[in-house]
């Protein structure tokens, strides 16, 4: 039972190596989706207010992982009106768009107004000019919601492989988790449009790693230290693991830098989409349970290090303590045995030995 107390510091530093693995190496560090109430209230005021409103929520009957909203528009073409055909893939959303040329509507106006509407001439420098006919457009999308969920090193779509065939997620990104550090292709306008996104990522993950590496050199220098009572082994270990609390303490600031960016981050920039205020008002983002041991782990680490230098302390004392002890133990045998000698009556010569042997001492 002693000797187990006697490497419990050991074992305790084992532990907190396994749960900084856990921690840095699950995916569960921060959840991004959509609240699916707040979009559903919105659009069914909508519909109320305006009978012939043409959007609409709708949720898969044989899934919950996605939502979507579909809606139609005439509108005037513009250069600046963003994505014209396509898709867009900004996780956790993904907008596809289809527009065509149409004729000019005859009930009410188109929802977005631009400058130019049925104006067909107007005067340049004395002259009169005829302007081109207005262009209108029909256009016609799908918003599609999902959650999302990544770490350090990683970001991945909640979603089916079924479901992200048939939402055309594998054309824009094949594997449904995408790697920071392996991943040649980033093809998510929050990373194009944000490139410091991609270095807090990466700088997060080497400063995890190089936790990691610290920890380890502090498990094997405090625990070669405490099995040969080596105090400067236990010095390291103790240094080690301080710094390995840094480290993973500037990775968590990194991850936070990274999620503040991307949540002041306006929803489908450049983009048309109804009730795009309610929409971005109902993304929600929230830590996962990696995260809070992540924390825990930097308070562990610490914890750690001061307990590798109270052991180099106590080592100390007791070498100290050992060392005196027997210098005192030699001292008592040494003057018993001239006590000895001197009682037995030896010559002259036996007195001048216990004298240098009292001397030395």
């Amino acid at each position: 039972m002693d000797r187990l107390c006697q490497y419990s510091t050991i074992i305790f530093a084992g532990n907190i190596t396994v749960l900084l693995i856990v921690a840095i190496s699950t995916d569960y560090w921060e959840h991004r989706y959509f609240d699916f109430s707040i979009i559903n209230e919105t659009v069914s005021k909508q519909r109320q207010i305006k009978a012939d409103n043409k959007t609409m929520l709708l949720q898969p009957r044989d899934t919950r992982s996605y939502f979507y909203i579909n809606y139609s528009r005439v509108r005037l073409h513009h250069p600046t009106t963003g994505l014209e055909n396509g898709s867009t893939y900004e996780p956790p959303a993904y907008m596809t768009k289809v527009v065509v040329d149409c004729d000019a509507p005859t009930t009410e106006a188109p929802q977005v107004v631009f400058p130019i509407r049925t104006t067909h001439a107007t005067i340049l420098n004395g002259t009169n000019v005829t302007a081109p006919e207005p262009q209108w457009r029909n256009e016609t999308g799908s918003i599609y919601f999902f959650s999302q969920y990544g770490n350090l090193f990683r970001d991945c779509d909640d979603l089916e492989g079924a479901v992200r065939i048939r939402l055309g997620l594998t054309a824009t990104r094949v594997e449904r988790c995408f790697s920071f550090i392996t991943g040649s292709e980033i093809n998510d306008r929050a990373h194009q449009n944000i490139p410091a996104l991609v270095h807090l990522e990466r700088s997060a993950f080497a400063f995890a790693v190089m936790c990691m590496m610290c920890f380890i050199i502090s498990f094997i220098a405090g625990a070669y230290g405490l099995i040969i009572r080596h105090n400067f082994a236990m010095i390291v270990g103790s240094f080690a693991a301080s710094l390995s609390g840094i480290c993973l303490t500037i990775a968590i600031a990194l991850f936070h830098g990274k999620c503040h960016l991307l949540h002041r981050r306006e929803f489908m920039e450049g983009n048309y989409s109804p009730i795009k205020q309610k929409i971005e008002s109902a993304r929600t983002y929230h830590y996962g349970w990696s995260f809070v041991l992540a924390w825990i782990c930097v308070v562990l680490c610490f914890v750690n290090s001061w307990v590798w230098l109270q052991k180099s302390q106590d080592l100390k004392v007791d070498i100290n303590m050992d060392y005196s002890n027997y210098r005192h133990k030699s001292r008592l045998v040494n003057r018993s045995y001239c006590n000895q000698t001197y009682d037995t009556g030896f010559n002259d010569a036996g007195q001048l030995e216990y004298e240098a042997i009292l001397a030395t001492n």
